[in-house]
């Protein structure tokens, strides 16, 4: 969880589906299998990264998931929140 009183994880996660459904032709799990991460990159921007819940007990509180694999059930994406803009997403591939 970010320490910050203007990012509300929430509505930056559902802002995320109605751009992913608008903008990619990907298939990707239901929104309700995900868990997800945020990382402060600077300016405004924040790197999302989204996992399916296939992860099990990993805590993702303290270890910034990574993986190789995994199709669209790990994807990451940069988000703006002064403009409310996301770019740059990335799907893994399939094993």
């Amino acid at each position: 969880m970010l320490n910050s009183n203007h990012f509300n994880e929430s509505a930056v996660e559902n802002l995320l589906w109605t751009h992913i459904t608008k903008n990619s032709d990907r298939d990707f799990e239901p929104k309700k299998f995900y868990n997800y991460q945020y990382q402060v990159l600077g300016n405004n921007i924040y790197k999302v990264n989204a996992f399916c819940n296939a992860l099990g007990a990993a805590n993702i509180s303290e270890n910034y998931i990574v993986v190789d694999d995994g199709g669209s059930c790990y994807f990451e994406i940069e988000y703006n929140s002064s403009t409310k803009i996301f770019s740059k997403l990335y799907v893994n591939g399939e094993a």
